[in-house]
């Protein structure tokens, strides 16, 4: 009985060896996965505890960028990324501030793209250094210079290693392709900084901003100012919107006034004001008000024009920036429209399938995360802004109300079903930026290299390159038949195009994600192949990645999809506890048995 027992709880040892070893090897794996890597990139949050978020831009603001997940001892890039204004590329325009570090991360010096912004990091220092880990943290302060009121700045930490062959790949060379380590759904590290602008110029009546305002800054004695570096005046353009940045001198505050100018309005003490007003504006001005100015501490207005007997100003909303980014399994759009509360929605430019819908804050800043799997890949998305009438909504409910969370939940649950079943946007007062077009940043490259006419071109170089610097990121060789394949971990996160060289050829044929996608659709309907949730046959083809923090971050019109139970550690534990299980099921029929063995004997006895 007792070599029984001990083969038994042997064989239970031989079982928890085997799975410890597994886990192991995994982990060896994944580790030898990520190494390959050539650039990895993670979200940072940034604050800045001593700027106040509903002011305006201080001429110079320290900001405090922490993340984790970072290896010890490896040098730290700290890239800043800003929105493009008011254009038609929807490609975030990014630089580490320092013209060899952008040349070492993006191809080319990108310092100019920021402009008219500049860092220090560390405060004092330029130009800026990049940072290191303290163990798997980083947390510095860098100083920015002419940040700019209504735009969103975001920061990511970046680790390099040096160009190189990627084994078992052939020709296959791997320039600085991105890797994005975290998940923002679960992980709190994807926060941007911004602020308001200095003031916005509206209707009093109709409460919609009003362009083509003469806006004038004067001095304490109520004279023109003149300073060095100062736009005086402004012109306002479709959002209403007036930025004076001035530096002051010395430690004492100073005074100044603001005169806007516009033929068909006038200004004074006694508007018309609708009592909505403060839905969308606040620190109302009125005219001759002194605005006391600290050092480094900037003041906000908005200011109401009465449009007296002349028909209230009202225009169509427009979108004034617009950016967007992959995510690990999520893209995250965001950009700032002209009027205030406009609903965002996110079409298929051919199909006019809503993918997504927000609402803009008051500022008219907007942001939506979204699935890639909700995203088509075969055509661009349009955005459509329709515009809220401020001056019907409700003025007594409360903000807060129980009845008005309810519509929120309800509205947000609506909008999810609505992307699930692909219905399609029915026809409803709305404006659209014709040139502005969301392309695919696609998280899987599978198909076949053609030219402009279809056809296919074999052995061509296939070229990866980034729209804000038309740097080579990645780049691999098709084979006689013209297909090629490139990995989720070897694509950019950022905006990014193909471009095909035939070979004995020099001149390139730059080809969209959504042109490569549509010229290849055939290939991936029959082989089941999604390129921008990164899936063949419903499997995902995303290299796992290691378990993340909670808590969950906020979205926006995004699904809680978690993965899998079964994946990872998870399955390790799996195995224990089933293992476990056993063990007490054997020991116990074992005892069992012992005692059946011991009352035979007794009743013999």
């Amino acid at each position: 009985m007792t070599k029984k027992l001990l083969a038994i709880f042997f064989a239970f040892y031989l079982l928890f060896s085997f799975i410890k070893n597994a886990s192991v090897v995994q982990a060896q794996a994944n580790q030898a996965s990520s190494a390959q890597s050539a650039q990895l990139w993670r979200c940072l949050q940034a604050t800045s505890p001593t700027v106040q978020r509903d002011k305006p831009p201080p001429p110079m603001a320290d900001i405090t960028v922490s993340g984790k997940g970072f290896i010890s001892f490896q040098d730290i890039f700290i890239v800043m990324c800003v929105p493009p204004f008011k254009g038609a590329t929807t490609g975030y325009k990014c630089s580490t501030g320092n013209a060899n570090s952008d040349r070492l991360i993006f191809g080319s010096d990108l310092t100019g793209t920021i402009s008219p912004s500049s860092i220090q990091l560390p405060p004092g220092t330029e130009p800026p250094n990049p940072v290191q880990a303290s163990g798997d943290t980083i947390y510095a302060v860098l100083r920015m210079f002419n940040p700019k009121g209504h735009l969103t700045y975001a920061f990511f930490g970046v680790t390099i290693s040096e160009p190189k062959v990627i084994p078992g790949q052939g020709s296959t060379i791997q320039y600085g392709t991105f890797e994005f380590q975290q998940d923002p759904q679960v992980q709190g590290g994807c926060k941007s900084i911004r602020w308001d602008p200095f003031g916005r110029v509206f209707d009093s009546q109709s409460l919609e901003p009003i362009s083509n305002v003469r806006v004038t800054l004067l001095n304490k004695d109520k004279l023109f100012a003149d300073m060095p570096g100062l736009t005086n005046p402004e012109i306002t353009e479709a959002d209403g919107v007036y930025n004076f940045f001035v530096d002051i001198k010395g430690k004492d505050p100073e005074t100044f006034y603001v005169v806007p100018l516009k033929s068909t309005h006038t200004f004074t003490a006694s508007p018309n004001l609708n009592p909505n007003y403060n839905k969308a504006y606040y620190d109302i001005y009125k005219p001759d008000e002194p605005i006391i100015e600290a050092p480094g501490v900037p003041e906000h207005r908005d200011i109401p024009l009465d449009p007296g007997l002349n028909p209230p100003f009202r225009s169509n909303p427009v979108s004034m920036t617009a950016a967007a980014v992959r995510l690990g399994r999520y893209t995250r759009y965001e950009g700032t429209v002209s009027h205030p509360l406009s609903i965002i929605t996110l079409i298929g430019k051919n199909s006019l399938t809503e993918v997504a819908r927000t609402n803009a804050d008051r500022e008219g800043y907007w942001t939506i995360l979204v699935p890639n799997d909700n995203v088509p890949q075969n055509e661009s998305l349009k955005l459509q802004i329709i515009k809220v009438d401020i001056t019907t909504l409700s003025h007594n409910s409360p903000s807060n109300s129980f009845g008005q969370k309810f519509r929120q939940i309800f509205s947000t649950l609506f909008q999810r079903v609505l992307a699930k079943t692909s219905k399609v946007v029915s026809a409803q007062p709305l404006t659209s930026n014709e040139d502005l077009e969301f392309q695919p940043i696609l998280s899987y490259i599978e198909g076949f290299a053609k030219d402009k006419d279809g056809n296919i071109i074999p052995n061509a170089t296939v070229n990866v390159k980034l729209e804000m610097s038309d740097g080579v990121y990645f780049q691999t060789t098709a084979d006689e038949n013209g297909f090629f394949i490139i990995a989720p971990e070897r694509l950019p996160i950022f905006n990014y195009y193909l471009e095909f060289v035939p070979p004995n050829s020099a001149v390139g044929i730059k080809t969209s994600t959504v042109d490569f996608a549509t010229d290849n659709e055939e290939h991936l309907t029959a082989n089941n192949t999604n390129l921008m949730a990164a899936t063949k046959n419903g499997e995902s083809l995303i290299p796992t990645a290691p378990p993340s923090e909670p808590p969950p971050a906020e979205v926006t019109n995004a699904d809680n999809s978690k993965p899998s139970f079964f994946a990872g550690n998870n399955f390790n534990l799996i195995l224990t506890v089933v293992a476990l299980v056993v063990l007490l099921g054997v020991a116990g029929g074992v005892l069992m048995y012992i005692r059946k063995k011991k009352s035979e004997t007794d009743d013999l006895l």
